[in-house]
Formats: structure tokens, sequence, C-alpha cells
């Protein structure tokens, strides 16, 4: 708000829809998964990433790399070909009690509440992120972890992974309130911004028609 016309309320920020359809084949897909995996980490492999990851397998955390993937090379090459299916993708994702998020954009040092992070919990893992200002706008802070560098991961990544109860719970309402976002929350944010400009609702506008 101001951003843009000073004193006018703004749309936003909204998260990208998704079907009852497509969560439907995902919770079928990922129905029964075992977590096999302590912690997963999914994307592109930078070097200080891999460093990241031998670091906590070195301090005995069973890590998945791209785990959807039947590569287990740790090169950036490897991790950017041959991408398999989205349902592969959450699947492989489900597959972790947790999954670590970087939030910086790749345009440079900026935040984004990555589309990984809905995903993390549409899938029913626990999320471990670095974002300071994005997630807390969308779900409780009990429910997921931040860490402030890498090397806050393990301790924290040892604190949640040593209460299973307390983790299963704080993932489950993640995993609720992501439902919610990816299913409602793009229409009703934008007709929450129509209302408050005093513009014409997208419900009466549909009901025209």
């Amino acid at each position: 708000n101001d951003s843009m016309v000073k004193g006018r309320t703004e749309v936003g920020p909204v998260n990208r829809p998704v079907s009852n359809a497509t969560l439907e084949l995902l919770a079928k897909r990922v129905s029964g998964v075992p977590k096999d995996f302590d912690v997963s980490f999914i994307g592109v492999l930078y070097p200080y990433r891999i460093e990241l990851i031998e670091q906590l397998r070195g301090l005995g955390f069973a890590i998945a790399v791209n785990p959807h993937r039947p590569e287990a090379e740790l090169t950036g090459a490897s991790s950017r070909a041959n991408q398999p299916s989205w349902l592969d993708y959450m699947t492989g994702l489900a597959g972790s009690k947790a999954t670590i998020n970087f939030s910086q954009s790749s345009a440079g040092p900026f935040e984004q509440l990555k589309w990984r992070v809905i995903e993390a919990g549409l899938a029913g893992t626990f999320l471990l992120t670095d974002d300071k200002d994005r997630t807390r706008l969308f779900w409780d802070q009990r429910d997921y972890a931040r860490f402030d560098g890498i090397g806050d991961l393990p301790q924290i990544m040892q604190s949640w992974l040593s209460q299973p109860a307390e983790l299963a719970l704080a993932s489950e309402r993640f995993h609720e309130r992501a439902v919610h976002l990816a299913r409602t929350d793009f229409w009703s944010s934008i007709e929450k911004g129509l209302q408050l400009r005093g513009l014409t609702p997208i419900s009466d506008s549909l009901l025209r028609h």
C-alpha cells in the first residue's frame, strides 16, 4: 500500500492458485509415502549448497538431495537436467520429515516467498527456511523453523527431529494452511482488495454473467 499511488490500497501479496483436481491427484500420489529421510534439499546445486549438504551428512543427518531424480551426483549441471514430472517432484518432497528452503531471489539479495514453501506444506513436510519477512505473513511462526545462516541449521534440525510428535503436529498445521492458500487465497485476496478499493467484487461480476 502507498508504494505505487499514495493512499491507495493494493491487492496482494497473492499466491498461485491450485485446482481441486490437482490437489486430489497430489493427495493420492503422496498418500502413504514413507518419510525415509530426515531432511531434503531440492533445487540447483550451487557450490555453497553442496558444501552445506556435505557438512550436514558429516554430522549424521540423512539428507535427500533432489530425491525425485535418479542422479546421485552432487553437481549443478545434473540438478538442472532431465526434469521429472511435478507429481514425481512432490513425491520426493513428501519422503522427508523436513525440507530446506533458501528464500533469496535469483535477481539478487532479495527475499521471496518461494512457491516451494507452499509445495512443502502441500507435501506434508516440515519447513526450514531463511526467510525472515514473507512466510510469517501467511503461517504461524510456531509451525515452521527459521534459520539465520547455514551454521544454525544443524542445531535447529536436531531440535525439531528430536521431538517427532511436535514435528508432526506443526507439519499438519502447516499443511492445512497450505491447502487453504493454494485452493482459495488467490481469489479471496483479490476479492478483499476490490472491496477495500470500492470496486465491483468478483462474486458480483460472476452473478451478472
